[in-house]
């Protein structure tokens, strides 16, 4: 029984060094990409969500959030409530095992991550799209999208969790710092990457000075004078 759970480690680590090898092949120019498109990294309560969706309507383009989980539900046969339990989570491997063989409904995340880069790199390569989180600035091209983080400072965040999703302060303290802390640990399980850092960006945006409209025109502005050639031939 020990063996073969080793074993199973051994092969989940060697799965896990394959999607970063594969992630690295996007990079050197594998697939073809036939339109631009947007990734929009963000800070729990910082507003990137309803930034990228104004993005996507002023540009016309497809919003991926939980669309992206729609297609991972229809790859893997899986209903979109047991997909949300890894969505953007940080895993340890061990506990991740024990869980495939307590619970029949739990999903693999090495499952998960591998099917969310097949279809954040499928639809990429199509373009015209606004991706919302989960690494898709690491799993994509830096010359074929434009990379974005919206951020804010911990307190502002929280009170913009109060004040739009209506929780009371003392909830929406542990919620934000909840979030942020998972999705800091996904990316860093996942790419190895840290994503508070600017470097892996074009724009880094505050909502604390800027209004959401303005963010919004900020990003498209920035999308086609990178892409002018591209958009406009």
């Amino acid at each position: 029984m020990v063996t073969t759970i080793i074993d199973e480690l051994v092969s989940r680590n060697i799965i896990r060094s394959q999607l970063l090898d594969h992630v690295l092949s996007v990079y050197n120019n594998k697939f073809k990409f036939s339109h631009p498109f947007i990734t929009i990294s963000r800070e729990a309560g910082s507003g990137g969500r309803l930034i990228g969706q104004k993005v996507a309507k002023q540009l016309r383009y497809d919003f991926y959030d939980d669309r992206i989980l729609d297609e991972i539900a229809k790859i893997t046969k899986t209903k979109k409530y047991y997909l949300k339990a890894v969505d953007e989570k940080q895993h340890r491997l061990f506990k991740d095992l024990i869980q495939s063989i307590l619970n029949v409904n739990y999903v693999d995340p090495l499952v998960y991550q591998q099917n969310l880069i097949k279809v954040i790199v499928k639809r990429a390569k199509q373009g015209k799209v606004v991706f919302l989180g989960r690494g898709a600035n690491f799993i994509t091209p830096r010359n074929t999208g434009l990379h974005v983080r919206v951020t804010a400072p911990f307190y502002y965040r929280v009170q913009n969790t109060v004040k739009y999703e209506g929780l009371d302060y003392a909830y929406a303290l542990k919620l934000v710092s909840k979030l942020d802390k998972q999705r800091r640990g996904f990316i860093r399980d996942v790419f190895g990457k840290d994503i508070r850092k600017a470097k892996y960006y074009d724009l880094v945006l505050s909502t604390e000075t800027l209004t959401i409209n303005q963010a919004v025109e900020i990003i498209v502005t920035a999308f086609k004078v990178k892409f002018k050639r591209v958009i406009y031939r």
